[in-house]
């Protein structure tokens, strides 16, 4: 089977073409069709002090119910934005082999003054009480790692007092007690949004990075040595009991080459003495540059991921402000519009391989400017494909990788409005990534991208998948989706949203998945997309064998089938299907939301041709889908009820 993924959304309800997976991207036919954004849109989000009353509306914290098939809750929460770009560090294994995991604690809906660092760990099976934080005071958006001596350090960001300060909180090997310390921040200057990987000889080196805070966030933030939201390194070479670096200005990661970076569009990542850091300046018209350090963090190279042109880096819409395709100087057969310039949606991951090389992750974006009189520009959310670079590729040599599936086999993901697409920040519909490595050298990695059969509201769910290569980079396999049966129950699988997804950095028998789940797309604290809501993180251990190594290794096989009569009346439908090899057959009635509506078990089927018919009787007049499953073989056709 042929993988397939959509590139980009028309909102002209033109046709949207699909590619195969290739090396090197072939040109496929686009016409996508922009969102118009205000310059900076989403660059910042708030994060202010609020008053420290506790008006806390509680929710149920059921730790360790498994409660769907293979996932189990480890914890809730009513904070819905676990980032508002690269993940941070969540998940670890414990001397013992326990895994550990953090997120974004709250119990109120709003106000949020207990947030802070949740932290739970799984024993014997069974997840702890997760109804705590773990600092004394409020803070948000953790990284959590553990040192080689089994120590463990959850570095966030306290907005309890002035100035906001990193905080570090450190538990002993096998204690239960968290110690509380503030990291040292320029005089003055608030520090926000940290992001933390250990390495070092002893794996004892803590490298930490944040942002200062910037000034349209009502942060109370100040450009800072030129840069709206700069960056800075910290690292501290005895496990935090001090930090011999503070405040550090990374060459190149400054204002010679940026004028604002945005939370959390930034991540890091550690092996031994080598250390990296990327940034993925979103739509600041900006490079993705990687910052590496082969010393434990003394000295910096500094190279271009994604190079943006030079004539138009830093652009700005402002009326006056212009470009031409001459500008843009480069050829770009995917591209959605001549105007258009490939750049990358904020959500980005990093990882150094067992050699030392660097390998990174992102979700492809474009931003386009060609109305020249105004202060806004064009971004593409509907743009598909997990875009994949590291280090022996050279700049703006990528793969698409993975992204969206098309499910129905039509060579297209079936958007039709923008409105469908739930905004996390101008994230594209493949999202999200995360990567982590086992001992072998295979990388993994976990992403989010939006299902095209399952809706609420008119808005599309978004899914999980894992990826897997085991030559370094050079190939990948098929996604392996996770957010479905024996994952999860199938009844369930058409109406979550699973979003935020974590992997362990070193991986071992299993792929640990941390995630959060909930029943409504978008965020409510991040653009207040819809109320608050209770959100449930997940966690799941899949067996790496069953992740697919090539694009021929798939867990399903599309079947042909044929539907009459289409449109259909009352009486039934008839499903005429040849299937390769017999197995056990089900056929699906399901709605426009997603919902299944029937299902009928057809028993175990022979190889070849076959036909089955289902009833249709008392479904109201409409649009459905009809899903059939043999064996490793599935489809899914479209089909009309007019009585």
């Amino acid at each position: 089977m042929t993988k397939k993924y959509a590139l980009t959304l028309s909102f002209c309800l033109c046709a949207i073409f699909a590619f195969a997976q290739s090396v090197h991207p072939k040109p496929v036919p686009q016409t996508p069709g922009p969102l118009k954004t205000l310059y900076k849109a989403y660059e910042t989000p708030l994060e202010s002090a609020v008053p420290l009353i506790n008006d806390a509306n509680p929710v149920v914290t059921q730790s360790g119910v498994q409660y769907r098939n293979q996932e189990e809750i480890a914890a809730s929460t009513y904070w819905d934005a676990q980032s508002y770009g690269c993940m941070s560090s969540r998940m670890y294994a414990q001397p013992n082999g326990n895994p550990a995991v953090s997120w974004i604690f709250t119990e109120e809906e709003s106000n949020y003054t207990d947030r802070g660092t949740g932290y739970n760990v799984r024993d014997n099976g069974a997840w702890g009480n997760a109804a705590s934080r773990i600092e004394a005071v409020r803070t948000g958006f953790p990284s959590i790692v553990v040192l080689g001596d089994g120590s463990e350090v959850a570095i966030s960001h306290n907005t309890a007092v002035l100035p906001y300060k990193l905080w570090m909180a450190k538990k002993a090997p096998g204690g239960s007690t968290w110690t509380e310390s503030a990291l040292p921040g320029p005089a003055g200057i608030r520090m926000l949004w940290p992001k933390v990987a250990v390495g070092g000889p002893d794996n004892m080196t803590i490298h930490v990075i944040g942002i200062t805070a910037p000034t349209a966030s009502n942060t109370g933030g100040v450009v800072y040595k030129g840069m709206n939201g700069h960056v800075l390194y910290y690292r501290s070479l005895d496990g935090g009991q001090t930090w011999d670096k503070q405040n550090i200005v990374i060459p190149g990661l400054d204002s010679t080459r940026y004028s604002a970076i945005s939370a959390d569009t930034y991540t890091i990542d550690a092996s031994g003495n080598t250390v990296a850091v990327s940034v993925f300046p979103s739509r600041a018209w900006s490079d993705i540059r990687l910052f590496k350090s082969t010393d434990n963090g003394e000295n910096w190279s500094d190279t271009a991921v994604r190079d943006f042109p030079d004539a138009v880096e830093g652009y700005i819409s402002l009326p006056g402000n212009s470009y031409t395709v001459d500008d843009i100087g480069e050829v770009d057969t995917l591209k959605p519009n001549e105007m258009a310039i490939l750049s990358n949606d904020g959500f980005g991951s990093i990882l150094i391989d067992h050699s030392g090389e660097v390998h990174v992750w992102f979700g492809r974006m474009y931003v386009m400017d060609n109305v020249f009189t105004d202060s806004t520009y064009f971004i593409y959310p509907g743009t598909n494909g997990l875009m994949y670079w590291k280090e022996s590729f050279g700049a703006n040599n990528f793969q698409i990788i993975a992204g969206a599936l098309d499910y129905d086999n039509d060579n297209s993901i079936n958007i039709t409005d923008l409105a469908q697409i739930a905004p996390y920040g101008g994230a594209c519909i493949s999202s999200f990534p995360v990567s982590g490595i086992d001992a072998s050298g295979t990388i993994y990695v976990v992403y989010s991208a939006l299902h095209e059969l399952y809706l609420t509201d008119n808005e599309f769910y978004r899914h999980l998948y894992l990826i897997k290569s085991t030559d370094g980079g050079e190939t990948w396999g098929n996604p392996l989706e996770i957010s479905k049966a024996p994952y999860v129950d199938e009844v369930t699988e058409s109406f979550i949203e699973c979003v935020y997804p974590s992997i362990q950095r070193n991986i071992t028998d299993q792929v640990w998945v941390l995630y959060q789940q909930d029943l409504t797309p978008g965020t409510n604290v991040w653009g207040a997309h819809h109320g608050p809501t209770g959100n449930t993180m997940m966690w799941i251990g899949v067996d790496p064998t069953e992740i697919p190594t090539d694009v021929s290794d798939v867990a399903a096989e599309p079947i042909a089938m044929s539907i009459s009569p289409n449109p259909a009346n009352g009486d039934g439908i008839l499903l005429n299907f040849n299937l390769e090899s017999g197995g056990e057959t089900m056929v699906q009635l399901i709605d426009l939301r997603g919902s299944v509506l029937q299902t009928m078990h057809a028993g175990s089927l022979s190889a070849g041709p076959n036909q089955i018919r289902l009833s249709t009787s008392g479904r109201p007049d409409g649009v459905y889908f009809v899903r059939l499953q043999a064996g490793r073989q599935s489809g899914i056709k479209k089909i009309i009820l007019m009585k």
